[in-house]
């Protein structure tokens, strides 16, 4: 028996690719073995087909993606996996092995769990990589132990055993690369580095060139039993026998003996055995050299990964061959998805859409489904239709994609997801934007064959229609590279950037099996930019034309002296021609010429200049639906088609031919190679509207050469949709029976199983964006979480140590020290400590006989809220000098809690710390007191200048002590927000009133509050002055209830207040409900904004905009009405018009509107972002007083400007007053 075999690593990135690489060095020497090759998810499936392989082998086990595991063990005869990473990734690798004939696990204690098809196999040694002689001479040796492996818990415990209790200087070389899962290294030797990696071969030769290298055991400390630690030797136990290398291996005596004899390598039960066989090889060093000499020959007649593959093939030698598909079933049908931008009826469209709706009805051989993007209710997702049944399916991602992505993980984990769940057999692209460019690699990954056709140029550049900056075609095949540059720097875009996009493109078209042009010239100029895609690849299908399209019945020709009727099918739009053809109808507005624009004008500019000329002669429809253009066209003499880019069909040319037109195209792209120039229509250059003129003139006086040409274009043949799907269909045949997708036989989970993206496929890219430059994958790492200084806090105790057992106080013997506490940033004691919102915390805890701590964990429980936090060991050499205990090195921990979200009240604190296998309560700290504006409370200190960065302090609550409070409804505003007054710290001024005009007084004492539900009010003493002079003159009493205030940002925490006003003397106080509010940022106070109503306005398509909500919140108004006040931050740009010097926003609902004027804000970072100076000033901030509307939903929108031409923009915003204001 022969093999044709594909290894696959499970592990899309792993650091032990070597052993895969090891496997085919060795599959390769293998007689029976005629064709090997390692594959990754990328190419797995295609290069399986293509090497036509019988065998796969999977390596590794947990982590892969058992989709395409799946497909691949479905295609194969012979099926293997063979795990590394049993008994710690037991469970993922059963569910990974349930598709596989066989299974070979590294770990001979978990055998069992892999049922009756399961074999032990050891991993082994490479000649490739470790085969190294051993070193005879004890003084050529550089270190005197080694050690290299990941840094668990129990191997740093052992080296810091060794480093303490041997009596002898060492050289040592030590290797414990940690993870963010694990606790801070910290060793008795601080000279000692050790977070550092090198390749595997490396190892090997460090571990040749030590006197001893060390063999320690992985035990998880929060794995289960039966799981913390492995049965079997790692690999790394024949890798250094072969490399020559005397090794102690700890622990695991009965296994390892099964490989090697004592004689070969020493084997200790404990760590004061360890020692000693130390001390033994070092002071015995022909004894040791022997040894070493011994377990290299083993090695190589026994432990080598030939010896491993031949066993595997042995054993694939008896599984029986796949049994053949039962005869006489029904061939299922197969399954189409087409991937579009869009569909009829959700955004306006053109042919693509019309085409798509085509295909999908006409394609009845097979199952047809639509995917495309959208955004639903705010939230990016694809939406996945089935034509056959009509369904809908969503499939959310976390964000939508835009045209400058390349490649997004959570996109590509997505539509894997879509391919298998629904048996995808052929994925027809129509369109990728609004979607990465990277989804043809994935669909090639799952072993889906794909096809793209080429409605525009959008493979070529992101300016689909090839129009430049300037609006001009650019005919970039045929002029230098630097043109894109210069064009795309209009928009910001640095230089480069079109190059890298055509690089990943030209890599992606590698993944469609087939191109299809709707014509040569298409086909020419994308292998004009592309000149590596073959050119059998390109396939050319005429595109076409619509059934309700077909061809009318000759119109009866217009006697002579009648108008000629001209006819503009599609959009009226500036790359369809519409700068000429206006041209056109100015020159011709006199001459017995009548023109009928059909399509819709979504420029509203475009718009309001045609209808401003008010030419006789033109007749506006401004929209139809597909199939009423036959009816439409009908009667008319000529079809104007003079688009400024090279169109790669246009359908329309077609249906205008249907009804007898004549038409005049522009003299580019498809629509040019289909007429014949003055036999069946005209072509002029584009812009050449002269030209067009003289041809509509000639046709007018010569009805007679009119007729020839009218018979002659309707005798031009088009392709029917059935001739168009025929062709279509043997394509799609042609490609499923060559590629078949066969569905994996597992249960795939969508949130563990799916794991394709683009760096899982083995491709990288500096940045996923083809407009950024520089090298992103190459930047410094985010900051393990164990190293960050901010702390999560975990409403629940921490999932990770929930399987652990709980010491209660007192169990164990425990030190512990406090040696500093903070409430916002201030000194405190327990047992109390008051603070607003940021808790330090610093000191060690040590539980005797429990051996090196691992976590600290805070807990702070209020009656009703608990959180918790987690604290990462904190080396500690004083502690352990000072308890004698090395293990007490790990002792520290430091807190820096932010407690802005607890609700005021008191928490008891307790600490925790968790050790191998238990977590220990040691029992309570003190208690928290979290208060809101009145945790420093006192009279104002006039020493405290905010300009110094000092924080201002709330002054004293005015109804503490009063005798009497009582609550009133208005006697009290603020009349006047002063920015005029504010001061360099962002506070500002305001004033108002507040009198008692029932009992006819005014208190003498006032103060603003500032209130939130369930905190403590924050007070600001308030000066009294005298009232505006319009309320004076209502009422003389207010003459004397005026009064000023400054609010500054730092006195009270960032967020939404309502405000209330205070009048008292020494035995009543007076508050009074403003039903006004502020918002307090960290460095200004934002007021309540100017509102009016909306005046009727018509609706108008909004033009192209940018536009962003950054910042949305409701908060309070009136304590009686509830949250009636909105603000909101963002930014917009409208291109077009520039800079905006108002913006308003429109909340619109069926009984009432409002209109609230924005504050411009300084975004620096917009104008960055656009790459445009100007838009600089295009930020908005406001707070929106909504107390006036009446219950009910309101709709939000923008206006852009001030006057008729101001810009109505769309805003992804909903208020709804009918309960508390919610957006």
């Amino acid at each position: 028996m022969t093999f044709r075999v594909l290894v696959l690593d499970t592990a899309a990135q792993t650091h032990n690719s070597y052993i895969a690489l090891a496997i085919v060095d060795a599959l390769q020497r293998h007689p029976a073995v005629e064709w090997v090759s390692q594959a990754d998810y990328g190419n797995a499936i295609d290069l399986f087909r293509r090497g036509g392989c019988d065998t796969v082998l999977a390596l590794g086990g947990s982590g892969g993606d058992l989709a395409v595991l799946g497909r691949l063990c479905a295609m194969a005869a012979r099926s293997v996996l063979w795990t590394t990473e049993d008994p710690y990734e037991l469970e993922e690798n059963r569910r990974v092995a349930a598709p596989f004939d066989l299974v070979f696990t590294n770990d001979l204690g978990v055998l069992p769990a892999y049922g009756a098809n399961a074999h032990h196999l050891p991993l082994a040694a490479s000649r490739l990589f470790h085969d190294l002689a051993p070193i005879r001479d004890d003084d050529a040796f550089l270190y005197d132990v080694c050690f290299v492996g990941t840094a668990w818990p129990n191997r740093v415990r052992t080296i810091n055993r060794i480093i303490d209790g041997l009596d002898r200087p060492l050289r040592m070389k030590i290797g414990l690369p940690t993870n963010p899962h694990l606790p801070p290294v910290v060793l008795g030797d601080g000279s000692l580095l050790t977070n550092w990696r090198v390749p595997n071969p490396e190892l090997a030769r460090i571990a040749n060139r030590s006197r001893i290298t060390l063999s320690l055991e992985r035990k998880f400390s929060s794995a289960r039993a039966d799981q913390a630690s492995g049965t079997t030797p790692p690999p790394r136990l024949f890798e250094n026998a072969l490399a020559g290398a005397f090794q102690i291996a700890l622990g695991g005596r009965a296994e390892a003996t099964r490989y090697f004899t004592e004689g070969e390598i020493a084997v200790c039960d404990s760590e004061d055995d360890l020692l000693s066989a130390i001390a033994w090889a070092l002071d015995h060093p022909q004894e040791r050299i022997a040894m070493a000499q011994a377990a290299r020959v083993r090695a190589r007649a026994e432990h080598l990964y030939d010896h491993r593959v031949a066993a595997i093939l042995s054993a694939l030698t008896g599984v029986a061959a796949p049994a053949p598909a039962p005869a006489g079933l029904p061939a299922a049908r197969k399954r189409v998805l087409l991937v579009t931008h869009n569909v009829a009826g959700y955004r306006p469209g053109g042919g693509v859409e019309v085409y798509q709706q085509e295909l999908a009805e006409g394609a009845t051989a097979f199952d047809v489904y639509t995917l495309y993007p959208r955004v639903v209710d705010g939230a990016a997702a694809y939406t996945l239709i089935a034509h056959r049944t009509g369904e809908q399916h969503l499939y959310g991602v976390p964000h939508a994609a835009g045209l400058e992505t390349l490649h997004d993980a959570a996109h590509e984990r997505v539509f894997e997801q879509i391919l298998v769940e629904n048996d995808i057999d052929l994925v027809h692209f129509q369109h990728l934007i609004g979607m990465p460019l990277s989804l043809p690699l994935i669909a090639r990954a799952c072993g889906v064959p794909s096809l793209y056709t080429l409605h525009d140029f959008y493979l070529v550049c992101s300016h689909f229609n090839l129009l430049d900056y300037r609006g001009g075609y650019c005919n970039i095949a045929g002029r230098s590279p630097t043109e894109c540059d210069i064009c795309l720097s209009a928009k910001g875009i640095p230089a480069g950037a079109q190059q890298r996009r055509r690089n990943f493109v030209a890599r992606m078209i590698e993944a469609f099996d087939v191109l299809v042009a709707n014509s040569p010239f298409t086909a020419n100029y994308l292998r004009a930019i592309y000149p590596e895609v073959p050119a059998e690849r390109v396939r050319i299908v005429e595109m076409l034309t619509p059934a309700s399209h077909g061809r009318l019945p000759a119109a009866e020709r217009p006697p002579d002296g009648t108008a000629l009727r001209v006819a503009v099918p599609g959009n009226f739009t500036r790359p369809k021609g519409a700068d000429a053809i206006l041209r056109v109808l100015t020159a011709l507005r006199d001459e017995p010429v009548e023109f009928h624009i059909l399509g819709a004008i979504p420029d509203p500019d475009l718009d309001r200049h045609l209808r401003a000329l008010a030419l006789p002669r033109v007749t506006i429809r401004g929209g139809y639906a597909a199939q009423d253009l036959p009816r439409l066209m009908a009667g008319m003499d000529v079809s104007l088609h003079l688009s400024t880019w090279p169109e790669t069909y246009m359908i329309s040319l077609n249906e205008a031919r249907a009804a007898g037109a004549v038409p005049v195209v522009s003299d580019l792209g498809a629509p040019a190679e289909r007429v014949r120039d003055g036999i069946d229509g005209f072509k002029v250059s584009p812009d050449d509207a002269g030209h067009v003129c003289d041809i509509l003139r000639s046709l007018s006086r010569d009805r007679e050469r009119l007729g020839a040409m009218r018979d002659a274009a309707s005798s031009c043949r088009s392709v029917s949709p059935a001739e168009h799907v025929a062709a279509l269909s043997g394509v799609y045949r042609g490609l499923i029976a060559g590629s078949p997708v066969r569905p994996p036989a597992v249960t795939l989970r969508p949130e563990r199983d799916y794991i394709l993206s683009l760096r899982a496929c083995g491709l990288r890219t500096n940045t996923p964006s083809w407009v950024q430059d520089g090298s992103g994958w190459d930047a410094p790492p985010h900051r393990p979480a164990r190293e960050a200084h901010a702390h999560t806090l975990w409403r629940t105790f921490p999932a990770r140590f929930a399987h652990l057992a709980r010491l209660e106080p007192a169990h164990d013997p425990v030190r512990l020290s406090i040696d500093a506490v903070r409430g916002d940033h201030q000194p405190a004691e327990w047992p109390l400590v008051t603070l607003r919102r940021a808790l330090s915390l610093r000191g060690w805890a040590f539980v005797e006989g429990r051996g090196r701590p691992l976590d600290v964990i805070l807990h702070l429980k209020g009656e009703a809220r608990e959180i918790y936090a987690v604290s990462p060991p904190v080396a500690r050499g004083d502690v352990r000098a000072h308890l004698a205990a090395p293990e007490a090195e790990a002792s520290g921990f430091a807190f820096d809690l932010d407690l802005h979200d607890l609700h005021p009240g008191v928490y008891a604190v307790r600490l925790l710390q968790v050790y191998d296998g238990v977590v220990a309560d040691l029992g309570p700290l003190g208690e928290v007191a979290v208060t809101r504006g009145e945790a420093q409370a006192g009279p104002r200190d006039p020493t405290r200048d905010p300009a110094r960065g000092e924080a201002p302090v709330p002054d004293p609550d005015p109804t503490r002590g009063a005798g009497y409070v009582r609550t009133v409804r208005g006697d009290g505003a603020i009349t006047r927000y002063d920015p005029g007054a504010a001061a360099p710290d962002g506070s500002l001024g305001l004033e108002g009133w507040a009198a008692d005009r029932a009992g006819r007084r005014v208190l003498p004492g006032v103060a603003l509050g500032l209130l939130q539900p369930g905190t403590t009010p924050v007070w600001i003493r308030a000066t009294r002055c005298r009232a505006p002079a319009a309320l004076t003159a209502a009422d003389p009493l207010l003459a004397f209830g005026g009064f000023r205030a400054q609010v500054s940002p730092g006195l009270a925490a960032p967020g939404l207040y309502r405000v209330v006003v205070a009048q008292s003397d020494r035995r009543e106080t007076l508050l009074h409900e403003t039903g006004q509010a502020v918002l307090i940022r960290p460095d200004r106070v934002v007021v309540p904004c100017g509102t009016a109503p909306v005046a009727e306005e018509a609706d108008r398509a909004p033009p192209e905009h940018r536009i962003a909500l950054d910042e949305v919140e409701t908060g309070p108004g009136d304590a009686a009405e509830g949250d009636r006040h909105l603000y909101l931050r963002g930014w917009a740009w409208v291109p077009a018009l520039g800079g905006a010097d108002r913006i308003a926003l429109d909340l619109v609902g069926a009984q009432a509107s409002l209109r609230a004027g924005l504050s411009r804000m300084r975004r620096d970072d917009v104008a960055e972002h656009l790459g445009v100076a100007e838009a600089a000033w295009a930020g908005f901030e406001a707070l929106v007083p909504c107390g006036a509307l009446p219950p009910g939903r309101y709709a939000a929108r923008l206006r852009y400007g001030a006057g008729p031409d101001a810009a109505l923009l769309p805003l992804d915003l909903v208020l709804d007053l009918a309960l508390p204001l919610a957006a």
